[in-house]
């Protein structure tokens, strides 16, 4: 059984402006209306034709979209709900949709505070967020899956900062068996740290939380 899975990167919106445009410029261009329809058209013509010709020419091979959209910090978003929908949420719609139409699913990356957009995630065709910070405001993991786990898969949840980098092993240990204790029921959720594996992780916190993971990860 082929058990891997091939996936493509999708960044049409908030992150990608302000990569673009650097943070000062891009709050300065949500209040400029007419600067925001050119630059997100430009940003439509482009990337409907660019994400048709890639699953065109991947003849099927494309299963998962990761989609990146970091839309806040620790407490808050850093543009307001209503302009992310004005403004972003319409092409992020149009370009999932064609994910979809070619059978790949979509999962999003939002490490700040997202909590007021994860239903406007789900509408648009969002199926696993990651990676629930549990020290960031409104993404509790077990909330979170009490609140969305019937329509939304979870990838992360273990505390990063203050488990995996400043933490012991036994620290580690019962962070993977709780947060796969709160996450794991009905499926959905695949385990991880809540950003990614760093450098300055403790190797032994690493392994720990692989054996960890095996230990606790069948149900």
């Amino acid at each position: 059984m082929d058990m891997t899975a091939a996936s493509a990167h999708a960044g049409v919106g908030f992150t990608h402006h302000y990569q673009m445009r650097t943070y000062e410029k891009t709050f300065f261009d949500i209040l400029d209306d007419t600067f925001m329809e050119d630059y997100m058209g430009r940003n439509r013509e482009f990337f409907i034709e660019y994400f048709n010709r890639l699953f065109k020419y991947a003849k099927g091979g494309i299963d998962i979209i990761r989609a990146d959209e970091d839309l806040g910090g620790q407490e808050n978003m850093s543009i307001s709900p209503e302009s992310w929908r004005r403004w972003y949420k319409p092409l992020w719609q149009d370009v999932f949709r064609i994910c979809k139409d070619n059978g790949a699913k979509i999962w999003m990356h939002s490490c700040g505070f997202c909590r007021d957009v994860v239903d406007d995630f789900i509408e648009i065709g969002v199926d696993i967020l990651n990676p629930v910070p549990v020290y960031v405001r409104g993404s509790d993991p077990l909330d979170m899956k009490k609140t969305f786990g019937d329509r939304l898969a979870f990838d992360g949840g273990v505390d990063q900062i203050n488990i995996m980098i400043k933490g012991t092993p036994e620290m580690v240990r019962q962070e993977v068996k709780l947060r796969i204790e709160q996450m794991a029921s009905g499926g959905g959720f695949i385990i991880g740290p809540s950003q990614v594996f760093t450098k300055d992780m403790p190797i032994e916190n690493i392994i720990t939380f692989f054996d960890a993971a095996h230990e606790f990860g069948e149900y």
